[in-house]
């Protein structure tokens, strides 16, 4: 067990008032202590606590009704089909095409 697991577990064990233990290792067949179910049960609550709290941080990073701009983020459509270059180097039409459907979609800044 990684030191930082080892030290999130000691302080939820203390939270819920048991006494740290160190790191078990199980085998087949075992029965689970209620003191170490609820040290796992904390463990899990905590690590669900923290990916909603990431999911929270990143939600408020970029709204879901917020357009994209040069300096912030946001969203943007998908881009509409620009057909593949006909010939093995790609023609003026068919870049300035490309450059058109980022910029409808609001993938590149018009200006």
């Amino acid at each position: 067990m990684a030191k930082k697991e080892a030290k999130a577990l000691e302080a939820s064990a203390a939270a819920l008032g048991a006494e740290p233990r160190a790191a078990k290792t199980w085998t087949k067949g075992e029965l689970v202590s209620s003191t170490g179910m609820n040290a796992l049960e904390q463990k899990a609550e905590n690590a669900l606590t923290t990916a909603n709290d990431a999911k929270t941080k990143a939600e408020a990073a970029c709204p879901k009704t917020q357009a994209a701009t040069k300096t912030a983020l946001g969203l943007v459509k998908q881009s509409a089909l620009v057909p593949e270059a006909a010939g093995a180097q790609v023609t003026k039409e068919e870049f300035k095409a490309l450059l058109d459907a980022l910029k409808a979609a609001g993938i590149m800044a018009s200006a």
